[in-house]
């Protein structure tokens, strides 16, 4: 090998090698950010509590618990029946009952009509359903008053309630037309139903 070739051998094999590297700007620090502070705000809150009276088809009463007035709401656009009265059970969904010993006073709130159910000597008032009063005798068995003509007491016996069975409440949230009794008997709880419409007791 010539010297000028051994020259150029040497010449590239003492080519330094080039290093790439990317030069960065030194990390800026985040924005300082302010220790959060909590706040406290203090509400005071006065619940209103209190109970409902009465519940019909045109409105509701309502008392506060503190005592007081009741106050009536009436719902909006309600169109009342075309007939109310003790002979129609359904329009009872609008009778507001009020009782005085042993009479009590029915009245339609969105027609005005009005009746009463006198008590029977004997019977203790149990409850008062739309245009019905159910009421029990000295010998338990359970009855169903209603209204008729010329200001007389219609008084139905309940059938079919079992006998010896003792009523421990009385159930009147669902409808005007019957009436749910929990009694006990012989150590059991049942329920059943009595349609006011003719005194029958179902369970």
């Amino acid at each position: 090998m010539s010297r000028s070739r051994r020259r150029v051998h040497a010449a590239i094999g003492g080519v330094p090698a080039l290093s790439c590297t990317a030069l960065t700007a030194p990390a800026q620090a985040a924005p300082a950010v302010d220790d959060p502070v909590g706040t406290v705000r203090l509400v005071t809150e006065q619940r209103l509590s209190g109970d409902h009276p009465w519940a019909g088809a045109s409105g509701f009463q309502y008392r506060a618990a503190t005592g007081g007035t009741v106050t009536t709401v009436d719902y909006p656009d309600v169109v009342p029946p075309a007939h109310a009265g003790p002979d129609d059970l359904a329009t009872g969904t609008d009778v507001v009952t009020t009782r005085s010993g042993r009479t009590v006073t029915q009245k339609h709130r969105s027609t005005g009509v009005t009746a009463t159910v006198t008590i029977p000597s004997g019977q203790a008032f149990r409850d008062a359903v739309g245009w019905s009063v159910p009421t029990m005798d000295g010998t338990g068995t359970l009855h169903v008053l209603r209204a008729v003509a010329d200001g007389l007491t219609e008084d139905t016996p309940v059938t079919g309630f079992p006998a010896g069975a003792r009523p421990t409440a009385y159930l009147d949230g669902g409808s005007v037309r019957r009436l749910a009794i929990v009694h006990a008997l012989d150590g059991k709880t049942s329920v059943g139903l009595v349609d006011f419409a003719d005194g029958a007791f179902r369970t």
